[in-house]
């Protein structure tokens, strides 16, 4: 099957390898910024707490440094998550989401460790410990516990499992790197609660063999998205971006829907006569329209007083037509079409169309459209269906 440089949600467009590169250089730089911080920024600090009292050299310069480091590596970190976010939620909006919350969490704890460090050399300047050299231990404790469960374990859940998991579902890096992940993410996670429990050494041998293959991963997954970008031959970088199982299956039937056969009919007396009927995600409406009408108020209250979903179609027979902020175009039997979001229509007599919206989108016009439609046949005097079951897109056909 072809594959696409550019992908679609319905309102934006994404080139998935450029999206990949930049996902790739973040994630170096993680690398590039939190092994500096760590054993050359807070070095002094972290290997000699007395230094708060204000005796020795100061560690004011190397704690600067690796503070603006760390800063820059929790930028680094949230974006791996925000850049990778259009292309991850089309595997799993839930992963993908998730993986963002974790990063922040991580981040936070980063953070942590920042302010403790910024908080010794500032008490060191003012010589507000000279005479409690106690202060120091107090402040690199929360440090390295801020580190424990920051990236000596957020972050083993969120580039180990969950990314891993998504990675490996998604197939947009080759399968056999993601063990890496699947493995030492779950790793890194056992050995910090076992330094939580003092069960094992901090940064001992354990702690620090149990890193490599995360560590590893992470690597991997940089340089190889720096060079390739996410691979286009994943099956959620398809052409027509739909990730379920293609059909038929053996065995089964490839879905169809008639007017015969669909779930939701909504006849409108003298108005409308519409069915719809949802496959795979995808509202599938059948509509006859039966009065001249400019549908723009069905849509008042929504975003911009427009409908937002896009919309594929084909128009069967009369005329059909759309107004968009540019201006408007008349579709005409025979016609093939597709409006992006912000966008009315006007309804032709005697119009018939088939058109197609994601289900989640047409969902969100719903309520508005059906407040709309039925204050309008009151308005009008006209019957108002007792019990509707309305096309999702209704009056929009």
């Amino acid at each position: 099957m072809a594959t696409a440089a550019t992908v679609s949600d319905g309102r934006h467009a994404y080139r998935p390898q450029a999206i990949g590169r930049v996902f790739g250089w973040f994630f170096l730089a993680t690398f590039l910024t939190s092994i500096p911080a760590y054993f050359v920024g807070y070095h002094q600090m972290l290997n000699n707490p007395g230094l708060i009292t204000g005796a020795g050299a100061s560690p004011a310069r190397g704690i600067a440094t690796g503070a603006m480091l760390e800063v820059f590596l929790i930028i680094s970190n949230v974006a791996t998550a925000v850049v990778a976010y259009p292309v991850l939620k089309r595997e799993s909006e839930m992963g993908a989401i998730g993986y963002v919350a974790a990063r922040l969490v991580e981040a936070m704890f980063i953070a942590i460790g920042i302010v403790s460090a910024l908080a010794f050399v500032l008490m060191r300047q003012e010589a507000t410990a000279a005479s409690n050299p106690v202060l120091g231990h107090v402040f690199v404790s929360i440090y390295y516990r801020a580190f424990l469960v920051g990236p000596g374990f957020f972050a083993g859940l969120a580039n180990g499992v969950i990314l891993g998991y998504l990675m490996y579902r998604s197939e947009l890096v080759p399968r056999g790197m993601t063990w890496l992940g699947l493995i030492g993410g779950p790793l890194v996670m056992i050995t910090g609660v076992l330094v939580m429990y003092d069960a094992i050494a901090r940064g001992g041998a354990i702690q620090t063999i149990a890193t490599l293959p995360e560590a590893l991963w992470e690597l991997s997954l940089s340089i190889y998205c720096i060079v390739k970008g996410f691979r286009l031959a994943s099956p959620i970088l398809r052409p027509d971006g739909v990730t379920t199982q293609a059909h038929p299956l053996e065995g089964e039937e490839m879905p169809k829907v008639s007017r015969a056969t669909a779930s939701s009919h909504q006849p409108i007396p003298g108005v409308l006569d519409a069915y719809s009927h949802e496959i795979d995600g995808w509202t599938s409406s059948m509509e006859t329209h039966l009065t001249d009408l400019d549908a723009a108020f069905l849509f008042k209250g929504a975003p911009d007083d427009q409908c937002q979903a896009p919309h594929m179609g084909y128009v069967l027979k009369g005329k059909y037509g759309m107004r968009i902020v540019e201006g408007g175009e008349v579709f005409e039997a025979g016609d093939a079409f597709f409006i992006g979001p912000g966008h009315t229509p006007i309804i032709f007599a005697g119009c018939e169309v088939v058109y197609f919206t994601r289900t989640e989108e047409a969902n969100r016009e719903l309520p508005v459209v059906m407040a709309n439609l039925m204050k309008y046949l009151e308005e009008q005097g006209m019957e108002v269906p007792a019990a509707p079951q309305p096309s999702p897109q209704l009056g929009e056909g």
